[in-house]
């Protein structure tokens, strides 16, 4: 496994974007990119302390720098690459020209729509675990409905919601008993935009919902603040509700693979005594992402 270092990691950044033809303007801490109105920050591994925090992207300056930029109206979303992610994501890349406007159209309206029962009596839930643990961030996580997209032959896209609960919300005209859901995953092709893909596959979600009689229906999900602002959902008619702490990871210092406390342990249980102690694991950094910010539906 070949060490990087935090040295080298902006060099082969910039690198890559000279590779793809894109540009970029430097402004401090950040890289601008105005034709895609996106501010990228990258965040080295060897910035945070032992205790998780970043002084340089945690400071009231910076978050003053990016919230002037926002004002200015010229830059509406922000990324935060972290060098972790660049060095272990092996579709960060893709992911990332994707964002900068190299990427594969596919149009939602053109492909073929597998709903949840679809995806159960053509025993396709494995398939689409595999597919979220590929191209998924966080891989995939335990859910209850599926639904995917198909292009020709090939997934494209792919959503999973969780179990109903029942949810009691003060509104207008008194309380209302929502049947409340978590959109917990969605991710496409990291080359490929599906345009519509998001929308269609919560359609298709709400109308099986409908079609059961579940009403009042209320679908919660949360955008992750290292890659985005979250403006798909505000496009899908979901209303921005709170803020969601940063969650603390151990970084691998070799692979650079990103594992939580709960994961380490797995792999390692004798690193439960230092951790209880609060002390840094040898051979890992700990850092904490940028949390993320919680979306709200509701429909009658």
């Amino acid at each position: 496994m070949t060490l990087h270092s935090s040295g080298n990691f902006k060099r082969e950044f910039l690198l890559f974007l000279r590779q793809n033809g894109l540009r970029c303007m430097e402004s401090g801490e950040l890289l601008l990119f105005p034709d895609y109105r996106l501010a990228v920050t990258l965040v080295c591994m060897d910035e945070f302390g032992t205790d998780g925090k970043n002084p340089k992207i945690d400071s009231p300056e910076f978050a003053a720098v990016l919230e002037n930029l926002a004002a200015s109206g010229g830059y509406d979303d922000f990324m935060y690459l972290y060098e972790d992610r660049w060095f272990h994501d092996r579709w960060i890349r893709e992911r990332i020209l994707a964002r900068l406007g190299r990427f594969r159209p596919v149009f939602a309206r053109k492909c073929r729509l597998l709903s949840n029962s679809r995806i159960i009596s053509e025993g396709k839930s494995g398939e689409l675990q595999d597919f979220l643990e590929k191209y998924h961030s966080y891989g995939s996580a335990r859910c209850k409905y599926r639904y995917a997209l198909e292009y020709g032959e090939t997934t494209v896209a792919a959503a999973t919601f969780s179990f109903g609960r029942k949810i009691v919300r003060q509104g207008a005209n008194g309380e209302v008993e929502y049947n409340s859901y978590e959109w917990i995953r969605y991710a496409s092709l990291p080359d490929c935009r599906v345009i519509g893909g998001m929308g269609r596959l919560l359609k298709a979600f709400v109308t099986d919902l409908q079609s059961e009689g579940v009403h009042p229906i209320e679908i919660m999900s949360y955008s992750d603040n290292e890659w985005s602002r979250g403006a798909v959902y505000s496009s899908l008619g979901f209303g921005r509700v709170s803020e969601r702490v940063a969650v603390e990871y151990y970084v691998d210092r070799e692979s650079f693979e990103r594992v939580s406390e709960r994961k380490l342990l797995k792999k390692k249980p004798s690193l439960e005594g230092s951790l209880i102690l609060g002390d840094l694991p040898p051979g890992y950094f700990k850092i904490r992402n940028r949390g993320s910010t919680k979306y709200l539906l509701q429909l009658a």
